[in-house]
């Protein structure tokens, strides 16, 4: 290639970078923001959601009953185990289960009462809501 035909290169290249730039901050946002566009219908396929906490109680399973009394605006938690290793697992799958229903990040602030529903003498600090000071 010969000297003329690099610079004349160098030139077409300067000036089709020129020309896209024209065209992406001068043409495209003149042209696009006089154009209508369409609006989209809004549809609603569901209706409005609300969590309502006192709706789904009792959570009842086999390990486990929760309950809630309006009046006192008490929880009451009766699990059940054979042992206390599977009650403290059965109580925090049910604390697990009361902060789902609640959409809670924590049951520190409400008024819950643990209790074994088989007669398992377990120690107080199991009958306690976990991970509250």
């Amino acid at each position: 290639m010969n000297k003329s035909s690099v610079v004349f290169l160098q030139i077409m290249l300067v000036g089709f970078t020129f020309a896209l730039l024209f065209a992406i901050f001068v043409v495209y946002p003149v042209a696009f923001g006089q154009k209508r566009i369409a609006s989209i219908p809004k549809v609603h396929l569901i209706g409005d959601v609300k969590a309502d906490k006192i709706s789904s109680f009792p959570l009842e399973n086999d390990q486990y009953k929760i309950s809630y009394e309006k009046r006192s605006e008490t929880y009451y938690v009766f699990i059940k185990g054979a042992d206390p290793a599977t009650f403290v697992e059965n109580k925090n799958k049910a604390q697990l289960d009361l902060k789902n229903a609640l959409i809670l990040e924590s049951l520190c602030k409400n008024n819950i009462i643990i209790s074994s529903a088989t007669g398992l003498k377990v120690s107080e600090e199991f009958l306690q809501v976990s991970n509250c000071r």
